[in-house]
């Protein structure tokens, strides 16, 4: 996927990491490198699941999987301490986005 410049031209790059089917449209994951980050305005209302996670955007499927297991546990609705349903919600988006 390609970043438009001024001019129509590509400035950058992205890939696709991930693209699930949601209802009537797609969920899509992008990863970009670090130049390309600079450039890009988030979304309104956009979650970065790397940055919900803790995770570096290179991590490997055991490191994501450890690190939602251990934020999973620590806010779940059954956790009297630390429970925290709606960041649970989200941690599972993340996960099932990013694994």
């Amino acid at each position: 996927m390609f970043i438009q410049g001024e001019g129509g031209h590509p400035k950058d790059f992205g890939m696709v990491r991930r693209c699930t089917r949601r209802d009537e449209g797609y969920l899509i994951s992008l990863e970009f490198d670090e130049e390309a980050r600079k450039t890009i305005s988030p979304a309104a209302g956009a979650i970065d699941y790397y940055e919900l996670l803790q995770i570096s955007p290179k991590a490997e499927l055991g490191t994501i999987q450890r690190v939602y297991c251990f934020l999973a546990g620590r806010y779940h609705p059954d956790n009297p301490e630390t429970e925290d349903p709606e960041k649970f919600l989200l941690l599972q988006e993340a996960f099932n986005t990013l694994h």
